[in-house]
Formats: structure tokens, C-alpha cells, sequence
């Protein structure tokens, strides 16, 4: 019993995963690395460990932003947050803004034989669709809008609606919602 509460239980997962980010990204800064260096293990670790210890179930409830602040995100009040950041993201997400599921908000990828690393800002109000790409370096306005499945790269103006792949303008935000509340 002991062991499992020092190992297996969820404090325990929280505790490991908060442990190994706070220490394994110490001053962790936007930037292109080596894809070969110790960053890109230490940031493939981490993710990998958040993938263990599952916490993507945490999506959509009370807990997520909890999570993503205990793991480094800010995360402004009232967001609702259905995709848990992941661990070591450099992640700003405003207050009362919407992440749908499945959007990948990692803030890291590989490029050829570079890790890019960059931040994530999401504004206030913003609302971002499922399955949408951040791409690093991605600023969403106060209040835009993303539609479902784009990927985003660059800024995104306040107010304004985009889609597609690339992200391009479609509208101004909201102006597909009913002119009154159901």
C-alpha cells in the first residue's frame, strides 16, 4: 500500500511530473537547438512521462487549468481548457479564453536536424476549434476565433475568425453564432 502511494497514485504522478518539468526545463527559452542535444531529450522525457502518467484525461475538467499552471503554463482565470497542455510548454493562455479537445498546443517541434522551441500566446476570449496546430511562435488576439482543424502559425488579430490550413481570415469572430442566446 505504501509503495503504490509513493509511486502509482495520482498525488504521486503529480508530484514526479511536476518534479522532472520544474528541473528537466529549468530556464528552458524559445529558440532552435540541435535536434541531437540534451534539450531535445530532456523535452522528449517529459513529454513522454506525461503520457504515462496520463493526465490528458484531466481535459475539460475543473483540474486541467490546475494541472497546467502546476507544470508551468499561465493560464489566466476562467479559461476553460478541454486539451491539458502539455508539460514544458512555453504557454500563455488569457483569461476566460476556450481550448477545444485535441488541440496541440506543444510549442515544439523538429525541423529537419533542429529542435524549434517557441512560446504560445492565446488571448482573452479567445475560443481555439479541435484539432487545431500552434505551431511555435503562434499569438492568438483577444477574442479571435480559430475553426476547427487549422494550423496556425504567426498572429492572429483580436476579433477576427480563421481557418484552413494554412490558417487564413474567414470573418470576423462570432459571426457564425446565433444573434440570441438559445
Amino acid at each position: 500500500g505504501a509503495a503504490w502511494v509513493l509511486f502509482a497514485s495520482p498525488p504521486a504522478h503529480i508530484a514526479l511530473q511536476l518534479v522532472c518539468t520544474r528541473v528537466l526545463l529549468r530556464g528552458l527559452k524559445p529558440g532552435r537547438y540541435s535536434r541531437y542535444s540534451s534539450l531535445a531529450a530532456r523535452l522528449w522525457f517529459v513529454d513522454r512521462l506525461a503520457e504515462v502518467t496520463r493526465f490528458g484525461r484531466l481535459g475539460g475538467t475543473p483540474w486541467a487549468d490546475r494541472y497546467a499552471r502546476l507544470v508551468g503554463a499561465d493560464v489566466g482565470e476562467g479559461a476553460r481548457l478541454a486539451t491539458v497542455p502539455p508539460a514544458g510548454a512555453l504557454l500563455h493562455i488569457g483569461a476566460g479564453a476556450t481550448v477545444e479537445s485535441n488541440v496541440d498546443m506543444r510549442g515544439w517541434w523538429i525541423d529537419g536536424q533542429e529542435l524549434v522551441v517557441g512560446e504560445i500566446r492565446i488571448g482573452a476570449g479567445a475560443r481555439i476549434g479541435s484539432r487545431a496546430l500552434l505551431n511555435p511562435g503562434a499569438v492568438i488576439g483577444d477574442g479571435a476565433e480559430i475553426e476547427v482543424g487549422p494550423v496556425v502559425s504567426g498572429e492572429i488579430p483580436a476579433g477576427e475568425r480563421w481557418g484552413g490550413a494554412p490558417a487564413r481570415r474567414t470573418g470576423a469572430a462570432g459571426d457564425n453564432w446565433p444573434a440570441e442566446p438559445p
